[in-house]
């Protein structure tokens, strides 16, 4: 008989998804509902930064900038966490769709780029070409890209940052291990900088270094450059990070893995 999930657009595709803990999950069940088999290995969990007077004293001064930029729906649930009645005044910066639509779920509209979420996509927007004095705060994660920053300063804006959480190393255990020994020629799919930059690490540390030899969809060409570096060999490129985006991604390599 027919598998009948073989028809599937991801029928085929084993899939190991390295965004930070809970952050793949419904990702996840999208894809297996379209037939990939999926298994959540999460380079590290998410942890918002312990509350104090001058991390809140920071935020209702954010609240008067002529522009905020939210680096992910992280920065937007913690600096909602911390100041739950947060009101900018200003232009409000989303990196991304998905941040965007956690900053309306809150009130606050925001302005994303039309494609992409690097810095460089954000820095496209017709505001940023002109910003000499303005204030402009980056709510974010602690380290990451200083580009935005660094550009925005040298354009004569006044550019801060403040870190509202912090990634911390996921705890992964035999459990994980047994779930990739089951896996038949799998897709390591990384849409940041920080997870491709632990995966290695993590393969060895799971004793399944071999996995540097399977295929990898990367969501940009800066995250194609460094996984090259790192030593991956098999890398494909979606458009983005956006779950749309790297959909797209797979379901070529599933027709490409049906072809052979």
């Amino acid at each position: 008989m027919k598998d009948v999930r073989s028809d599937l657009p991801l029928a085929g595709l084993d899939l190991v998804l390295t965004r930070p803990v809970g952050a793949a999950d419904a990702m996840a069940r999208r894809w297996r509902s379209e037939g990939a088999r999926c298994i959540n290995l999460p380079m590290y969990s998410i942890r918002v930064l312990s509350a104090s007077a001058a991390l809140t004293a920071s935020l209702r001064a954010a609240m008067l900038a002529d522009a905020l930029v939210f680096a992910s729906p992280n920065a937007v649930s913690a600096c909602l966490h911390h100041c739950p009645d947060f009101s900018p005044v200003g232009r409000v910066f989303a990196q991304g769709p998905a941040t965007a639509k956690a900053l309306r779920r809150h009130g606050i509209e925001a302005s994303a780029p039309a494609q992409g979420y690097t810095s460089e996509d954000l820095l496209a927007d017709p505001y940023f070409a002109s910003v000499a004095g303005h204030r402009i705060v980056r709510l974010a994660g602690e380290g990451g890209r200083l580009l935005l920053i660094e550009t925005l300063t040298r354009a004569g804006a006044l550019a801060s940052a403040i870190a509202l959480y912090r990634r911390q190393p996921a705890r992964l255990d035999l459990r994980h291990r047994r779930a990739l020994d089951g896996l038949q020629d799998p897709v390591l799919v990384v849409s940041s900088l920080e997870s491709l930059e632990r995966l290695p690490q993590v393969l060895a540390d799971l004793g399944r270094s071999d996995l540097y030899a399977s295929r990898l969809l990367v969501s940009s060409g800066r995250l194609r450059l460094r996984a090259a570096a790192l030593g991956f060999a098999r890398i494909h490129e979606a458009h983005s990070a956006a779950s749309a985006d790297l959909r797209a991604g797979l379901e070529v390599l599933a027709e490409a893995s049906r072809a052979r």
